[in-house]
């Protein structure tokens, strides 16, 4: 009956549900990092983690133990591996951010159709802000291809927010047609 009537709404508002579900899937990995650092913010546990990741000559194993335990969720070797890399980068993370040449919002800004990448509206150089996709505070700089523009007031609403792509999503697929 639900799967039924979120059809219906998906249809009735011109959403894909492949886009949906690739939204949620991203938000599900998302959350299960996100568990993950919350209790990394125990001194002992984020140290248990970086011994155990270091001594691990198959990481991924214990990555999938490790998000099973913490969060519940069963992941694959390849999700695993997509956690492993997002572990890496906030345990290198530097307490300072880096300066973007201005080269880097060109290219995103063409990358992105000088689109805002939350509400689809217009944006160019000067109304747009670098984001860090998952969140700077996790992550740092350390990943590539984890930067974004957004417009102005989604980049302030989204803040450190690890689902507001996907509640956005919904919300603004709508306006952009």
């Amino acid at each position: 009956m639900v799967a039924k009537k979120l059809n219906e709404l998906l249809f009735r508002n011109d959403i894909c549900m492949d886009d949906l579900l690739g939204k949620i899937y991203q938000n599900m990995l998302l959350s299960v990092f996100e568990t993950i650092c919350l209790e990394m913010k125990d001194i002992k546990v984020r140290k248990d983690v970086l011994a155990n990741l270091r001594k691990s000559i198959h990481p991924e194993l214990y990555i999938r133990r490790l998000a099973l335990k913490m969060s519940g969720c069963d992941l694959s070797i390849e999700e695993c591996n997509e956690l492993y890399n997002w572990l890496v980068a906030y345990f290198r993370k530097i307490n300072t951010r880096k300066k973007f040449p201005v080269s880097l919002r060109n290219e995103l800004l063409n990358e992105q159709q000088y689109l805002c990448n939350i509400c689809y509206k217009d944006i160019n150089a000067s109304n747009s802000e670098i984001d860090h996709i998952i969140p700077w505070d996790y992550v740092g700089d350390e990943l590539d291809n984890n930067l974004q523009l957004l417009c102005c007031k989604c980049n302030e609403r989204k803040g450190r927010s690890i689902y507001f792509q996907l509640n956005m999503h919904l919300i603004n697929l709508k306006e952009a047609q």
